[in-house]
């Protein structure tokens, strides 16, 4: 079964970037290495959100937001989603 998450009031719903593997210098990051990437693509807004929209590549607190473990629609698997306010959102990343 899946899902559709829509997120209430000032609220959006992120999807983190992928973890990395490896450095710049080439050396392999070990999968026991616990820090999260700060930054992901905001899937969902809420009725509340006025300076965010959906595709925004933004930056966020590495302890921000709820963890939501979901397989919404277009997932082979579940994946974990973070549910979190707008004012949680520090920075949006434009391409330059």
């Amino acid at each position: 079964m899946s899902f559709e998450l829509n997120p209430l009031g000032d609220r959006v719903v992120i999807r983190r970037a992928a973890r990395q593997t490896k450095t710049k210098s080439g050396l392999f990051i070990p999968d026991t290495y616990e820090e999260l990437p700060n930054e992901g693509v905001i899937l969902a807004v809420g009725e509340g959100v006025s300076k965010l929209k959906v595709g925004d590549y933004v930056v966020i607190g590495r302890l921000a937001g709820a963890p939501v473990e979901l397989k919404l629609e277009g997932d082979d698997e579940p994946q974990i989603y973070l549910l979190l306010s707008e004012q949680d959102i520090m920075a949006t990343l434009v391409e330059v």
